[in-house]
């Protein structure tokens, strides 16, 4: 029995040493609460959600979160009432932050009535890209609380990808997100009817657009002055 347990702590301390010296391994732990969701810390961290999950188990996901150097948030599937005030808040400071969510329904965006942001106290050095699809938000899309997802660097920039998703009307408050820091601004297949008037004014960096097989009854030539601007500077 002896040299069994020697040779099964040489076989754990061994394993522990290998584990140390790959910087790239994951440190993955199953959330509780018969969660389908893989949580991971190093150098890289987030949570990745294969399956759908319930309000419940969504309002827990948080306390999974921490500073690193490249945060990932990855849904598929579940119905919520909002991405709560200060939801992501332990994030903290990264360098890239990453939010990928895929066939979730939500009454709003962002909750409505929390006394602060989803994004509060989240910054990133280098980038944020936030991708949504087959989302359905019953609602209202109120981007405005993605202001507070905050470039701390001129070179930072803001990706935003929605696809096959419900946003009818993209409303000026679309133009807060990342502080104006955007890049690419993909809303594509996701039944656009309108816009507001200036709607992209804010997105001085922007360099692509796609608003391709959706709905739009009319393009002012003024939604795309500022383009105009920025991409002759």
């Amino acid at each position: 029995m002896l040299p069994f347990l020697i040779w099964s702590f040489g076989v754990i301390a061994l394993s522990l040493a290998q584990s140390d010296e790959n910087g790239t391994l994951l440190a993955e732990r199953q959330v509780d609460n018969d969660n389908p969701c893989n949580c991971y810390f190093k150098e890289s961290c987030g949570c990745i959600c294969s399956r759908p999950i319930t309000w419940a188990q969504f309002q827990v996901l948080p306390q999974n979160f921490r500073p690193c150097r490249g945060f990932t948030l990855a849904l598929r599937g579940g119905q919520f009432f909002a991405f709560p005030g200060d939801y992501f808040y332990r994030v903290g400071h990264v360098s890239d932050f990453v939010l990928d969510v895929s066939r979730v329904a939500l009454q709003y965006l962002n909750d409505p009535q929390a006394q602060s942001s989803p994004y509060n106290g989240v910054t990133f050095d280098i980038s944020a890209f936030v991708r949504m699809h087959e989302v359905i938000v019953n609602r209202e899309w109120n981007w405005d609380a993605m202001y507070w997802l905050a470039p701390t660097t001129t070179k930072a920039y803001c990706e935003i990808q929605v696809v096959q998703s419900t946003v009818p009307v993209l409303r000026a408050d679309f133009g807060r997100i990342c502080q104006g820091y955007v890049t690419v601004v993909n809303i594509v297949s996701s039944g656009l009817i309108s816009l507001d008037n200036g709607v992209f004014a804010p997105f001085y960096k922007l360099t692509e657009i796609d608003l391709s097989n959706n709905r739009i009854q009319e393009m002012r030539r003024s939604y795309f002055l500022i383009l105009q601007e920025n991409w002759k500077s």
